[in-house]
């Protein structure tokens, strides 16, 4: 390919000295230029003119010296075959990301693939303006014609920087952590007590792993590990894998050396919070049996909000109600003037909403028409009248559920505005948040009534809400009367719970078994035995899939480093590969614990926060890989949400000494 001009302009003179370089199929070429006092070595392309710029030729001439020039042809497909993440440019881009350097390889100076042909000559004061130059070779030249490329090891062995986990292919429970440098080290991350199982051999602790750019692994005690193709049957979260003598070991590596951002929250009853209801605006949390606050992050700041009511009016004052019928209450006096419709009264252990403010014939506001019948109470009790006024407040007294409530054990909502509070004694629904001086409060808690074939806790439905009885899905009111009835087909076991899918679908399941039963968009019921404890569900669309499956995550009984996504109709498997940040040899470190809202579907990705060891993260379960941070002991990830603007995703996570939210990446 190569015919090309070699002007070595003598600066001062009228002439050039003109050498035509023939270089085969080479497309690069190195140049080489040594003086009494100088030496310089660059890439071109192979056509491209080369000037000698270092000095003039005549000032070497005038001192008795002379000009020694070595030309290395090279092919760019062979660049590439040795150092496999060498960008296809044009040979003339190519050249300008090459850095060659005289010397000896090593230190980061990389060897270059066999040459197509090797120039070399000598410029004498004396030599003719046609130069010619003599056909030779890398080993003849010698010290002479040394040199390698110092590539950057982005180019050579990425990704550099961040951490990585390598595990035994048949346990990935046995990990070692590593981070590789810019010169394709691995420098340990711990102790990697798994080394033996894992690679075969012990490694010294005082030294390294260095890895080739051909991919192939040189051990400290001088054993090579050889790069291994992919399985056939792909299991996501192995990015490369090798063989050690006989031992097969494989790597998750991480697409960026950046860790997950995440906020410290140091509140310790983040730590005990374990009811949540995702909600398009934040996540509502029980901190305790009946304290329930808002968390929310905003411009990467994560906030605890302490969920309020308003106090709008109430019996201070010798104020008392009576009970006039069965939805009507009367005031002895007048009601401020703030109380309107879709107010909340609390009276006699329990909230009605307000549905009406009449005048029962003296001339004032002193009548509240309810929305339900109100139960018998005494004059003499106290009462409250909870709501958004346009202006001002009389008092902000924490939100509570009414008296005999018991402790809450379910939170659930639909949209950003309504949470159905189940607790150990019925349901309670709330009007809808508003804010209020940056405060977010609910006007009012009040119950559901629950149908008496209804044996479990109900849930918000897009219309009304959802219950569990024996054999059967309901659909109900909050007065308790039953809509429509979906028969399961079996009897449901003991602990058994609605898991909400989107509008289409929901799961009715023990989280932990083997066993669930989908309800589908119109009505239909299928039952589904997994090999394996479930984890959550998702709807989602894989591409090149035309449309959106079913999906149930669970964890192999054979394995606690592995999940398993399972399309329902086609019983399909992806399986994930999630060997720990933790090198401790104790298997239940490596256990998997997903305790949030299974699946959180953002820009077309499927997610899952997950809790293993000391660390909480996030599988991508679209590549299966997975990042975390360290947070202590049994670390968990709670439950996912989005930021108050609505576009990224969040998850809250504690372990045993603090608690953090972090985004998903």
């Amino acid at each position: 390919m190569g015919w090309a001009l070699a002007a070595l302009q003598a600066c001062g003179s009228a002439g050039a000295i003109i050498a035509t370089e023939d270089l085969g199929e080479a497309d690069l070429k190195v140049m080489i230029t040594r003086s009494d006092q100088r030496e310089n070595i660059t890439v071109l392309a192979a056509d491209a003119p080369f000037i000698y710029r270092q000095e003039p030729l005549l000032d070497v001439f005038d001192r008795g010296g002379q000009l020694r020039v070595i030309v290395v042809g090279l092919r760019s497909q062979d660049l590439r075959a040795a150092y496999p993440n060498l960008p296809d440019r044009p040979p003339a881009e190519l050249a300008q990301q090459l850095v060659p350097r005289l010397g000896p390889i090593g230190g980061g100076l990389y060897p270059p693939p066999t040459p197509t042909k090797v120039l070399a000559t000598t410029v004498l004061a004396d030599s003719n303006a046609a130069l010619e130059y003599q056909n030779t070779d890398l080993a003849t030249l010698g010290d002479e014609a040394a040199f390698g490329f110092a590539l950057p090891g982005d180019l050579l062995c990425p990704p550099i920087g961040a951490q990585f986990r390598v595990f035994d292919r048949d346990d990935p429970t046995k990990t070692c952590v590593f981070r590789r440098d810019s010169q394709c080290t691995w420098r340990r991350q711990g102790q990697c007590p798994n080394d033996q199982v894992i690679f075969g051999v012990q490694l010294p602790a005082e030294r390294s792993i260095f890895q080739l750019p051909d991919g192939v692994l040189v051990l400290p005690t001088g054993e090579r590990c050889q790069p291994i193709a992919a399985r056939q049957s792909p299991i996501f979260g192995e990015t490369r894998a090798w063989r050690c003598g006989d031992q097969e070991l494989g790597a998750q590596e991480q697409s960026s050396a950046s860790t997950l951002p995440y906020v410290t929250v140091n509140r310790e009853d983040l730590r005990t919070a374990t009811l949540f209801a995702p909600g398009t605006r934040g996540t509502y949390l029980a901190l305790g049996p009946t304290n329930f606050a808002r968390l929310k992050v905003s411009s990467g700041r994560a906030d605890l909000e302490t969920l309020v009511v308003l106090g709008v009016d109430s019996g201070a004052n010798a104020r008392s109600l009576t009970r006039v019928d069965e939805t009507r209450v009367r005031l002895n006096n007048t009601f401020n003037s703030q109380v309107v419709e879709g107010m909340c009264l609390s009276v006699g252990g329990d909230h009605y909403r307000i549905q009406g403010v009449e005048d029962s014939g003296g001339g004032t506001r002193d009548q509240l028409v309810l929305s339900r019948p109100v139960a018998a109470f005494s004059p003499t009790v106290s009462w409250n009248i909870y709501g958004d006024p346009s202006q001002g407040t009389s008092s902000s007294p924490t939100f509570e559920l009414p008296s005999g409530a018991g402790t809450a054990t379910r939170l659930s909502a639909d949209g950003a505005d309504r949470l159905v509070i189940s607790t150990s004694q019925g349901t309670f629904d709330t009007l809808p948040i508003r804010s209020f001086n940056r405060r977010f409060h609910y006007e009012c808690a009040y119950p559901v009534v629950q149908p008496p074939d209804r044996s479990g806790e109900a849930v918000a439905g897009s219309t009304g809400y959802l219950a569990l009885a024996p054999d059967r899905l309901l659909v109900q009111g909050a007065d308790g009367v039953v809509s429509r009835t979906i028969p399961l087909g079996e009897t449901l076991p003991a602990g058994a719970r609605i898991l909400r899918l989107d509008e289409d679908y929901l799961a009715v399941a023990v989280l932990g078994s083997t066993r669930v039963i989908v309800v589908g968009p119109t009505d239909q019921v299928s039952g589904y035995d997994l090999p394996g404890a479930l984890i959550g569900m998702a709807v989602h669309q894989f591409a090149p899939s035309p449309r959106s499956e079913l999906y149930a995550l669970y964890q192999p009984n054979d394995s606690s480093a592995e999940l398993r996504l399972l399309a329902l109709a086609t019983q399909q498997e992806r399986r994930y590969l999630v060997p720990p940040f933790d090198e401790s040899a104790n298997p239940a470190d490596a256990r998997i614990r997903i305790e949030a809202e299974a699946f959180y579907d953002k820009n077309g990705r499927l997610l899952v926060a997950y809790g293993q060891g000391k660390h909480t993260g996030a599988i991508d379960l679209l590549s299966g890989l997975s990042v975390a941070f360290r947070m202590g002991d049994e670390a968990r990830s709670q439950v996912t949400f989005l930021d108050d603007l609505g576009t990224s995703g969040w998850a809250l996570s504690s372990g045993s000494t603090t608690s953090a939210v972090f985004r998903l990446p």
